[in-house]
């Protein structure tokens, strides 16, 4: 075989070598690209759903708010009341 016979041969050798890596490497793409996708939508729906958990959060925070304020109401009433119970009983005491 001649020099340019085995240069030639090399080098057809080293172009499908070439011609595989690059299916290889488009193959990998793709499937990079798919994952990246399916990436992008999954966080796409946590975010919606980290959405739909901030708002239900507000919504707990105000309405414990409001418990604790209508609890306070409530204690401000019984004492309210109780200092009436005492002095009325302190009243009752002094007209016996």
């Amino acid at each position: 075989m001649t020099v340019i016979r085995k240069n030639r041969k090399v080098c057809c050798r080293n172009f499908r070598r070439l011609l595989d890596n690059e299916d290889s490497i488009q193959m990998e793409l793709e499937t990079s690209e798919n994952m990246e996708k399916e990436l992008n939508e999954k966080i796409s729906q946590l975010q919606i759903r980290l959405e739909q958990t901030k708002k239900e959060e507000g919504s707990q925070l105000k309405q414990t708010e409001e418990v604790h304020l209508s609890l306070a109401s409530l204690e401000q009433q019984d004492n309210f009341i109780l200092e009436n119970m005492i002095r009325i009983e302190e009243e009752i005491q002094i007209l016996q």
